[in-house]
């Protein structure tokens, strides 16, 4: 049986999949002795996205992302440096900070994180982009000024989404 999925349990799924990952990653990191945050602390982190209410974890993704869909799409790292707070400003401090210090943390000469690591990071975070600009599309079928403040035409083509009429 086939099932149509919405955009917004898309979404969350998503969200809930970037947590765990950020989770494990932070561990290997932890365990390694490159990160101060404890597991368990992690943990918290990941509880306020998998129980926040599926629209308020969309509506706020949107709100505070939209000015960097294009950094998002372009994976530059200054989205990761400056950024990243201000997108998830709901979540502890000390976590986010852990992200992005995760980021471009260094074991020795090289980089923590391996470069599929990195791009599973920025693969998530493009998906919510695309998983946003449907869904917004979709909800402005009922409410025109639908998080008017984005310019969704402008993303669904710079992140080649072909949206319905």
């Amino acid at each position: 049986m086939i099932t149509n999925v919405s955009n917004l349990d898309k979404f969350t799924k998503n969200a809930h999949d970037l947590a765990k990952l950020v989770q494990d990653l932070l561990g290997m990191a932890y365990d390694r002795g490159l990160s101060k945050v404890a597991p368990g602390v992690v943990q918290v982190g990941v509880l306020l996205i998998t129980n926040m209410d599926n629209v308020n974890l969309i509506d706020n993704f949107a709100k505070h992302s939209h000015p960097y869909w294009e950094m998002i799409k372009k994976k530059e790292e200054d989205y990761f440096d400056k950024h990243l707070q201000t997108v998830f400003g709901q979540m502890p401090l000390d976590i986010v900070a852990s992200v992005r210090d995760l980021y471009f943390a260094m074991d020795g000469d090289k980089r923590l994180l391996n470069d599929d690591d990195r791009n599973d990071l920025w693969d998530f975070f493009q998906s919510l982009v695309k998983i946003c600009i449907k869904y917004i599309h979709e909800q402005r079928k009922i409410n025109l000024r639908f998080h008017e403040e984005i310019d969704i035409k402008k993303y669904a083509e710079m992140f080649e989404i072909t949206l319905p009429s």
